[in-house]
């Protein structure tokens, strides 16, 4: 991640963590900051990071992009996800994506609303 982030030019670097569980996850909900959950049938996501995007750009925030399994969120952890305070469930279209599709589909989404909010 040290190398990536110098490469690409970052302020910061980025933290990855190694893979948890969604409950784990929302437990140490202070440390998620604006936290995004892709799921089909979520609202659209440029609204939703356009309206956000003074969190966004701010550089103490921190943010969180949650993309579940193969085969999606079970409808528990769905459930979990749309009960908790700070997480916004997200869609990203029509179509049933892979794990690493949306995972760069959400993250381009946030990139893209940043350089919107900084022009």
């Amino acid at each position: 991640a040290v190398s990536a982030s110098k490469q690409c030019l970052r302020p910061h670097f980025l933290e990855i963590e190694p893979a948890i569980t969604l409950d784990d996850l929302l437990l140490d909900r202070d440390g998620l900051g604006i936290a995004l959950a892709a799921h089909q049938s979520g609202d659209p996501l440029l609204p939703l990071l356009m309206e956000h995007r003074p969190r966004l750009l701010s550089p103490a925030e921190r943010g969180c992009l949650i993309v579940g399994p193969e085969g999606d969120f079970s409808d528990r952890e769905l459930e979990l996800l749309r009960r908790q305070d700070g997480v916004s469930v997200v869609g990203l279209g029509d179509l049933r994506l892979r794990v690493e599709t949306a995972a760069l589909s959400l993250l381009s989404g946030a990139r893209l609303s940043e350089g919107l909010a900084a022009a």
